[in-house]
């Protein structure tokens, strides 16, 4: 089953509330939750986050939808969070594959062709 710390990875916040976010993961892990526990897809919280975050990455970009960090200092701080974040969630056995596989995983083509239908109606109406 998912854990509190598989729960709160579940939840993307905007760049502007990332820090806040890194902060909460950082408390709970202070209070002793355990980063290797996996759910039954075998991801760890840290595989988790990266789901969430690739499915908001796709969801931009199905949309048409900046997903980019720009130069800048707001640019600087947000990577600085997601290092953070991988840092923070890393088990201390090490990532699964589970975790790993999220990174290779390339979105459908059917889901794909799917968004194209759903803008293509959209500009019609």
């Amino acid at each position: 089953g998912s854990t509190p710390l598989h729960c709160v990875v579940m939840g993307m916040p905007e760049l502007s509330d990332a820090k806040n976010y890194h902060d909460a993961v950082r408390h709970l892990i202070d209070l002793g939750a355990d980063k290797g526990v996996t759910d039954a897809s075998g991801r760890t919280p840290l595989g988790q986050y990266r789901a969430v975050k690739r499915s908001k990455n796709d969801f931009m970009r199905a949309f048409g939808l900046s997903a980019s960090l720009r130069d800048g200092d707001d640019a600087d701080e947000a990577w600085a969070v997601i290092q953070g974040m991988e840092a923070s969630l890393m088990p201390p056995g090490g990532e699964t594959q589970a975790d790993r596989d999220i990174n290779d995983v390339q979105p459908s083509s059917e889901v794909e062709e799917e968004m194209d239908f759903m803008l293509d109606e959209d500009a019609d109406a």
